[in-house]
């Protein structure tokens, strides 16, 4: 398409596009139903603030700085009090490369955004605004959730935040049962914006890789559940957090591999 394309899926409704789409404009994904894009895809930038975009096949957001440009799931200042999601399943391709008008947000300003990774490859790694972000909002209503079932998510040396905001209520889940994360400098939980979020990390399979940054909070609301899984370092790395050993599914092993440190102090 030559111009930014709005997407209405009704409820009930799905369409799959399978052909290969290359555009210079933004997605805006809306309404309850289903896409799902299983093609070879670059454009530029994606809203998801309705229903499920699922992906299948190879897609590429290539930001370019100009309009919309930006991934967002669930804004709520879009379309008040929205809920998207976005899955990516076995075998598919996604990448975020480019540069984007504003951070990575999922779940914003009393929108509600969930990703589900089942599998696949998820490489984000933008040239600017280089952090992925659960939850962005001065709303208390806001909620933001990543679930890793499996599959990899490639961070690039860039950082996660699990929490943002400064309105007492506001949720950001990050929950991993399988899977990698890798290249991952920090997890920081809950993050900068008045530091009343609340930030909620839970292993309880598969592996976190983290570089130099470590896990570290700019506020109080946060939790740690660790059962199962693995927490390693790629670089040294040292956390001051409390950390709830849960034995939800088994002990947690920690990794230090060859050279480095991740330690509790």
């Amino acid at each position: 398409w030559n111009a930014d394309v709005t997407i209405d899926t009704p409820t009930n409704g799905n369409l799959t596009l399978n052909d290969a789409i290359t555009s210079g404009n933004n997605l805006f994904k809306i309404d309850a139903g289903t896409l799902t894009l299983g093609g070879v895809n670059t454009i530029e930038s994606m809203d998801i603030n309705g229903g499920t975009n699922i992906i299948t096949g190879n897609t590429t957001l290539n930001g370019n700085f100009v309009g919309y440009d930006r991934l967002y799931v669930g804004d709520g200042d879009s379309i008040a009090h929205c809920n998207g999601t976005l899955v990516i399943q076995p075998g598919a391709v996604f990448d975020v490369t480019g540069n984007f008008n504003d951070t990575f947000v999922i779940g914003r300003d009393g929108g509600s955004g969930t990703i589900i990774q089942n599998g696949g490859t998820f490489t984000f790694n933008p040239s600017n605004d280089q952090r992925m972000l659960l939850g962005a909002t001065g709303d208390s209503a806001t909620r933001a959730e990543y679930d890793m079932n499996g599959g990899l998510l490639d961070m690039s040396g860039w950082n996660f935040s699990v929490g943002w905001g400064n309105q007492t209520g506001s949720i950001g889940f990050l929950n991993q049962i399988g899977g990698v994360i890798t290249n991952l400098n920090e997890i920081r939980i809950p993050t900068t914006g008045g530091g009343s979020g609340l930030g909620v990390y839970t292993l309880s399979g598969g592996s976190v890789y983290l570089l130099g940054g470590g896990i570290v909070n700019d506020g109080p609301s946060y939790a740690i559940n660790l059962g199962g899984g693995t927490v390693g370092a790629e670089a040294s790395w040292v956390s001051s957090l409390n950390m709830n050993l849960t034995n939800l599914n088994g002990s947690v092993t920690f990794d230090t591999g060859a050279g480095n440190t991740d330690r509790k102090s």
